[in-house]
């Protein structure tokens, strides 16, 4: 089972991971895409592209988000 603190898991017993590192996937999937999609829509108005920056920064977002999920993820598969 995981700490509580949402750290590695302890290999006997293993249950997965905790609440509180599935709220911090959750969290860093909100802030990563929101983030980019307003830095995106942003740099749209300010350069008069319309949906160009803020669909760069939705996929941006995404990439940051899959990737974050993953690093906090990695600890817990097996393998």
């Amino acid at each position: 089972m995981g700490d509580e603190q949402g750290g590695t898991p302890k290999r006997p017993g293993y249950q997965g991971p905790t609440v509180i590192a599935l709220l911090g996937i959750g969290s860093l999937c909100g802030v990563s895409v929101g983030l980019g999609v307003f830095l995106g829509v942003f740099a749209d108005h300010e350069f008069g592209t319309t949906p160009l920056f803020a669909i760069v920064g939705l996929v941006l977002g995404l990439v940051g988000a899959a990737y974050g999920s993953y690093t906090v993820i990695r600890p817990y598969l097996r393998g």
